[in-house]
């Protein structure tokens, strides 16, 4: 985790003041942001990173239907888990 401490204005770099105590850790059934830097604006989410304590032991995870047919391009992540 860190902060952005000047954007260029390139689209392509950010200089970021890393804080080195952070360890990583996941939200378990809440989705999930991508590795590159990306702004949190998901009120729940910043409670959660900053407040994990509130975070559920066990998290409840949906249920799906099965015999499910997904149709789309290769690539667009149809084969997540069809069990």
């Amino acid at each position: 985790m860190g902060t952005v401490t000047r954007n260029p204005g390139d689209g392509w770099n950010l200089a970021v003041e890393w804080e080195s105590e952070f360890k990583p850790f996941e939200i378990v059934g809440r989705g999930s942001y991508r590795k590159t830097i990306q702004e949190v604006t998901n009120p729940e989410h910043i409670q959660l990173i900053f407040h994990r304590s509130a975070m559920s032991q066990s998290p409840v995870l949906p249920t799906y239907a099965k015999n499910i047919i997904l149709y789309g391009p290769p690539g667009t992540g149809k084969t997540y888990e069809t069990i």
